[in-house]
């Protein structure tokens, strides 16, 4: 392997490809990503991946004297941010400083800008993706039984929340993941994108999967999905209401289990 001493700021589609008994994907680049950071750190590093491009690139390359002069500082102290943040989430609360720090190096931060699709119903979905700023609405398009599309909103999303989740519970398995909702960003949004190619060497355990699924969407079975749309019309509400009361009645379900009262959104009738 060639000695890793140049930095390389990618402005297109760059494929980053690992040989593990087959050749694997591991991560997948876009403009503006970089990647060579590790070897311009470390005196004598060897690559331990090949990245491929996948259509013409235009790469900005800069020698380890020229990285560690410049772009270092900056790169380290992005780093120390990451790493805060995964340290408020959830599913990290179980994880050493060590572990938090290594995986948050591998994660990208990417900004998208308003109207465009974070993950996409119906395309495959290869990483988990946490919204550092921003906004962005769930949709799931369904197909009622006289064969018309609903598109319907299903939740909204903000910092702290995440989207492309079974990327990280399907950790490991070797089954195509297809997203069954629609991420669409409400204003220019960041995230970070966990490839999850990138989490196989990372401890995802149960209970880190379990505070995970419960930072996510839960997303009804279709026919539920029509009644919401069918209710909508009816009652003269928005779709973003009709969620919300849903969610407290089911809740409310399960805190009167427990003996608990909740004060229903917008007053105390809660029922349509």
């Amino acid at each position: 392997a060639a000695r890793a001493t140049r930095e390389h700021l990618v402005d297109n589609n760059v494929v980053a490809r690992r040989a593990v008994g087959l050749e694997v994907v591991v991560n997948i680049m876009h403009d503006g990503e970089s990647f060579g950071e590790i070897g311009c750190r470390t005196e004598g590093c060897t690559r331990n991946a090949s990245c491929v491009t996948e259509t013409p690139v235009e790469i900005l390359v800069l020698d380890r004297f020229s990285y560690l002069a410049t772009f270092d500082a900056f790169t380290k102290q992005h780093n120390v941010a990451k790493e805060a943040f995964c340290e408020s989430l959830a599913c990290f609360q179980n994880w050493s400083e060590k572990e938090v720090s290594a995986q948050a190096s591998v994660m990208r931060e990417t900004t998208i800008e308003r109207g465009k699709h974070i993950v996409t119903q119906g395309e495959s979905n290869t990483a988990c993706y946490f919204i550092t700023a921003g906004v962005a609405h769930v949709f799931r398009t369904v197909v009622d039984e006289g064969g018309a599309s609903h598109r319907v909103l299903l939740s909204k999303l903000s910092t702290g929340d995440c989207c492309g989740e079974q990327a990280l519970l399907n950790v490991g398995k070797r089954h195509i993941l297809i997203s069954n909702v629609s991420v669409v960003t409400d204003v220019k949004t960041r995230v970070l994108r966990l490839d999850q190619a990138q989490a196989l060497s990372t401890r995802w355990g149960k209970a880190d999967k379990k505070a995970l699924r419960q930072m996510a969407v839960a997303v009804p079975i279709d026919s539920k999905i029509l009644q919401i749309e069918a209710d909508r019309r009816k009652w003269g509400v928005t779709q973003g209401e009709l969620m919300e009361r849903i969610r407290f009645e089911e809740a409310e379900k399960n805190a009167l289990g427990a003996g608990k009262a909740l004060c229903p959104p917008g007053g105390a009738m809660h029922h349509l």
